[in-house]
């Protein structure tokens, strides 16, 4: 399969991949490993296809986690992606926050 430099319409750049490379070295939970790794090679210019075909998910569930990760990053982006899949609300989690 065609490897790209870059992430052309996703919207990555290279911190992005620098991020999730570094978040997938400490994954410890197979879901979470999942989501990072079809969103780094998303990054590093795999098509969604592709990486969904490589990490055995749906196409429409790595796009799902790419504008996730997209809406929020850095400390709620991390919660997103160990959100239980079964739609974790970042309005919550905010208000979660503020409470504390």
């Amino acid at each position: 399969m065609q490897r790209h430099d870059h992430s052309p319409g996703t919207g990555l750049d290279e911190a992005d991949r620098k991020r999730l490379a570094a978040a997938l070295a400490g994954a410890r939970e197979a879901r979470v490993y999942r989501r990072l790794e079809a969103l780094l090679l998303v990054a590093e210019g795999h098509s969604m296809a592709e990486a969904a075909r490589r990490c055995r998910v749906n196409r429409s569930s790595v796009h799902r986690w790419l504008m996730q990760y997209k809406a929020e990053h850095g400390l709620a982006s991390k919660k997103i992606l160990l959100a239980n899949g079964r739609g974790f609300s970042i309005r919550l989690w905010r208000e979660k926050q503020g409470a504390l």
